[in-house]
């Protein structure tokens, strides 16, 4: 896959969002399409909290201490 600079949150946000719109303009319109599409961004939002978010706390509660 090519290497794409994604400067903003925003930018980001319309990426996220341009794919989506082409998943679903390929789908028919039912609530099954919308619905697949929310639980695949949900997925990828859960995978990257387990990935790094919470890795990434894990190491500031050995650095700092736990809460």
């Amino acid at each position: 896959m090519d290497t794409l600079e994604i400067k903003t949150p925003g930018e980001l946000n319309y990426l996220l969002t341009l794919l989506t719109h082409r998943y679903l303009n390929q789908k028919p319109e039912n609530y099954q399409g919308y619905n697949d599409a929310i639980g695949a961004l949900e997925g990828a939002k859960l995978e990257l909290y387990r990935r790094h978010v919470a890795l990434y706390e894990d190491e500031k509660i050995k650095e700092n201490g736990d809460v």
